[in-house]
C-alpha cells in the first residue's frame, strides 16, 4: 500500500509538471512561424498575423493553457486569440519593438484572465492591458479603460530587459525591469509584485559597480527555471545576480568581462537543471578578425565565489569560417527536451528582409546538453528546420510558467503543511532592513526566546536569547547576503524573517 501510495504522489507530480510545462510548449516568432514541442514530436506551422503591421519588431509572446492548446500570441502591435482574431483591433498598442519589450502574465485571480505587460515605443514606460474572456461567446477582449494602463505615473524610463518571477508561494508574481540608462552609468532593477491586491509599488535595487554601457542596454535578461539568478549581458561583460523570490531583494553576485574593450555580448540562457550559464557574442561586434560568433559555458553549480565562476569559463561553440558575416541572436530554453536553441541571422540586412537566406537562417541550431559541463553540452548547427520560413532575430520572451511554490520558505504560505511557515501574533519586528551594522530584533511576548540566523546556505551564524523588549545585534561580521531569522520558543517556531545584509 505504501509504494502504491508513493507512485501515486509522484504520478500527480509528474502530471501537474507536464500540465504547467504545457504552457510553454508553443513558440511563436519571426513573423510568423509557430513551432509546437511535444514529448516526442516537433511540429513547424505558421500562425495568422495581421498584414498591416508592417516589420513585426523582434517582440514575440505567447502562451498555451495546461493542455498545450494556445490560448493569446502577440507580435509587437497585436494581441491575437487562438484563432487569428486580433483583440486589440480597436484599441491600438504602442509596444517597444526590441527583443524582450513585453510579456503575457497570467492572471491569479482567474485562469481565463491575462496581463499584456509591457514597455511603451514613446518612453519605454511600463504598461499593461487587462485581457479577459467573455463567456457569452468565449471570445477574449479588452477595453480602452483597462488598456494602456501606465503603471508608474513618475518620468523613469525603462529598458526593454522585462521578465517575471514566480513569488515563493506559487502564485504571486514578482515584476523585474532594469532602469534605462540614458549615459553610461548605475542604473536600478525596478521589482514589484503583483498579488491579490493587484500591481504593488515599486522597490529599486542599485546592484551594480560597473556602469551600464547605454549603448548596449538592449540584449536578454533571463531567469534560472529555479528562480533563484538572472542573468544580463551589456557590451562586454556579463551581470549575474541572485533573487529572493520571498522578498523580491535583487543582490549583485558577479560581473565577469568576457571581452576586454570589444561590445559583443549578445544573449544568455541558464540550463534547465541552473548548474550552466551560457552566454553567447555576436561576430560583428565582437572585433573577432573572422567575425565569428562564439558560445561560452560558466559552471554556476561548481563555483562558490565569483572567481571561480570567472575561471570556469569554457569556449563551447564558434561559427565555422563560412558563417562569416552571420551572427548568433538570441538563446532560448525549451523545457520538454532541455535544450536550448538559438537563432543565427543574416548580419546587415534592413528589418524584415527575407531575401537573403542560408541554412543559418532556415534553420533553430541547438545547445543538445546545456546540463552537462564542458563540450559535453554539445553544440549542434542546422537542428530544427522552420520549413523554409527565416528566423529573424527575436524569440518569444516566455517566463516558467511551471515553477511552482518555493517549498519549505517562509513564504510558502499557501501550502497548508508547512510547518516552516507557521507565524504567531503578535508579529516579531527585525529592522532595518535591509541591515549594515546594526540589527534590532523586537520581541513582544512577555518570556524569552530564542533566535538563530541562518545563511543563504543553511547554515548557522549566530544565535542568542532574545529577552523581552528586544535586543540590538551588531551583523558587521555578516556578509553581503540573504541571511534568515528564525524564532523558536520550546523547540517550536514562532517566526521566520528574511534579511538582507548590504556592505
Amino acid at each position: 500500500m505504501k509504494s502504491q501510495f508513493i507512485i501515486l504522489v509522484v504520478g500527480i507530480f509528474l502530471s501537474a509538471q507536464l500540465k504547467a510545462q504545457n504552457q510553454m510548449s508553443n513558440w511563436f516568432f519571426s513573423d510568423s512561424i509557430h513551432i509546437i514541442f511535444l514529448e516526442d514530436t516537433i511540429e513547424v506551422n505558421t500562425l495568422p498575423i495581421s498584414d498591416s503591421i508592417g516589420w513585426p519588431g523582434y517582440n514575440y509572446n505567447i502562451i498555451s493553457n495546461s493542455i498545450g492548446e494556445i490560448q493569446l500570441y502577440s507580435n509587437y502591435r497585436y494581441l491575437y486569440d487562438v484563432y487569428g482574431n486580433i483583440i486589440n483591433d480597436i484599441v491600438p498598442i504602442y509596444t517597444a519593438p526590441n527583443i524582450g519589450t513585453s510579456l503575457i502574465c497570467p492572471s491569479i485571480q482567474n485562469n481565463e484572465e491575462f496581463y499584456y505587460l509591457y514597455l511603451d515605443n514613446e518612453l519605454a514606460r511600463l504598461r499593461y492591458c487587462n485581457i479577459k474572456l467573455n463567456y457569452g461567446d468565449s471570445a477574449f477582449f479588452i477595453t480602452e479603460e483597462e488598456c494602456n494602463v501606465l503603471l508608474d505615473d513618475d518620468t523613469v524610463n525603462y529598458t526593454n530587459r522585462l521578465n517575471v518571477v514566480k513569488h515563493g508561494n506559487g502564485r504571486d508574481w514578482w515584476i523585474i525591469n532594469k532602469v534605462h540608462s540614458v549615459s553610461d552609468s548605475l542604473q536600478p532593477f525596478n521589482v514589484r509584485l503583483y498579488n491579490e491586491g493587484g500591481f504593488n509599488d515599486p522597490s529599486y535595487y542599485y546592484t551594480d559597480s560597473i556602469l551600464d554601457s547605454y549603448y548596449f542596454q538592449f540584449g536578454q535578461m533571463t531567469v534560472s527555471e529555479q528562480g533563484d539568478l538572472l542573468a544580463m549581458e551589456n557590451g562586454d561583460y556579463v551581470k549575474i545576480y541572485k533573487f529572493d523570490r520571498c522578498t523580491g531583494v535583487i543582490i549583485h553576485y558577479c560581473e565577469i568581462q568576457i571581452l576586454p574593450g570589444i561590445k559583443g555580448l549578445q544573449s544568455v540562457a541558464f540550463s534547465q537543471n541552473g548548474h550552466y550559464l551560457y552566454v553567447s557574442s555576436e561576430g560583428y561586434d565582437s572585433g573577432d578578425v573572422n567575425g565569428i560568433s562564439k558560445i561560452w559555458q560558466f559552471n554556476i553549480g561548481g563555483s562558490s565565489t565569483c572567481e571561480e565562476l570567472e575561471a570556469s569559463k569554457q569556449l563551447v561553440y564558434e561559427e565555422p569560417e563560412s558563417y562569416y558575416g552571420w551572427d548568433i541572436s538570441d538563446m532560448l530554453l525549451e523545457r520538454n527536451s532541455g535544450r536550448i536553441y538559438f537563432t543565427i541571422i543574416k548580419r546587415g540586412i534592413a528589418p524584415g528582409d527575407d531575401t537573403v537566406t542560408g541554412s543559418q537562417n532556415l534553420h533553430l541550431h541547438a545547445i543538445m546538453e546545456p546540463d552537462l559541463l564542458g563540450e559535453l553540452c554539445n553544440v549542434q548547427e542546422n537542428v530544427l528546420y522552420l520549413n523554409g520560413f527565416v528566423a529573424r532575430a527575436g524569440l518569444p520572451n516566455m517566463p516558467n510558467y511551471a515553477l511552482g511554490a518555493w517549498e519549505g520558505s517562509p513564504c510558502d504560505t499557501l501550502n497548508e503543511t508547512n510547518s516552516v511557515a507557521e507565524v504567531t501574533s503578535p508579529p516579531f519586528k527585525a529592522y532595518p532592513n535591509p541591515v549594515q551594522d546594526h540589527l534590532y530584533i523586537d520581541n513582544p511576548l512577555p518570556t524569552t526566546c530564542q533566535a538563530v540566523v541562518f545563511n543563504a546556505m543553511g547554515q548557522e551564524v549566530e544565535g542568542f536569547v532574545l529577552q523581552p523588549g528586544g535586543l540590538t545585534v551588531s551583523t558587521t561580521s555578516w556578509p553581503t547576503g540573504i541571511y534568515q531569522l528564525v524564532l523558536e520558543s520550546h523547540s517550536r517556531i514562532l517566526e521566520k524573517i528574511n534579511l538582507v545584509k548590504l556592505e
